[in-house]
Order: structure tokens, then sequence, then C-alpha cells
């Protein structure tokens, strides 16, 4: 007869995420934990990924670089992954209430609509 297996307990469930955070770099003093923050943090680690310099991470020079190399739909599901990324460490963390995810969200919905005014700017044919 075999053991069916168990459900892990609250306190492992807790030492996996403790274990995932460490692993990914996300412990310790100086780990960003509060939901912007954090959302800046990985997507400028994202810009760094995508061979941007250092002087190239703020979003207002990145987003017209970032156009040059991949679509607008491409770069606005990046970034929806970032967030997507930043809502569930936030979860884990326990930093997410519904001020942080509202302050976060308008944060991507503003970065959305920059893609969109960005890529139709990038459309215009020269004169207009």
């Amino acid at each position: 007869m075999s053991a069916e297996p168990s459900a892990p307990s609250p306190l492992q469930v807790l030492a996996r995420v403790n274990r995932a955070l460490e692993d990914a770099g996300l412990t310790g003093d100086r780990a960003q934990r509060e939901p912007l923050p954090l959302f800046n943090e990985l997507l400028q680690e994202w810009f760094v990924c995508q061979n941007l310099k250092e002087q190239q991470l703020e979003w207002d020079v990145a987003l017209p670089l970032l156009l040059q190399g991949i679509t607008a739909t491409e770069l606005s599901e990046s970034v929806r992954a970032v967030f997507e990324e930043t809502l569930q460490l936030c979860r884990a963390h326990g930093t997410l209430n519904v001020w942080t995810r509202r302050e976060l969200e308008g944060r991507f919905r503003s970065l959305l609509a920059d893609i969109e005014q960005e890529h139709q700017r990038l459309q215009l044919p020269a004169g207009y």
C-alpha cells in the first residue's frame, strides 16, 4: 500500500518561497520588496538583458531603442511579464495591498501607453 503524497505544510511552502527568493538574489538588506521599486528594478534588469548600456536604462531613453529591435507588441508582452513577476514576488513578500497594487498597475498602464505613443510616433512618415 503506497501512501498518498500530502500537501506541503504552510511552513514548507514558506521555506520553498524563501529558497526561491534567495536563489533569485532577492533576500537580504538590499533586496527591494516594495512593488513599484521592485518593478522598476526588474524592468531595468530586463533592459540589461536586451543589451542596453548603463546610460540607456531610463525608460525614456530605453523605449525608442527597444522599439528599434522588437515590435511594440513584443515590448508590451515583455513589460507585462515583468509586471506579473513583480506581482508574484510581492505576494510572496507580503508587500502587495490594495494601494501598492493600484500604484503598480498605474505605472504598468502608463508604460503601455508610452509604448503605444512611441510606436505611433515612429510610424508617422517623415515631415509630420
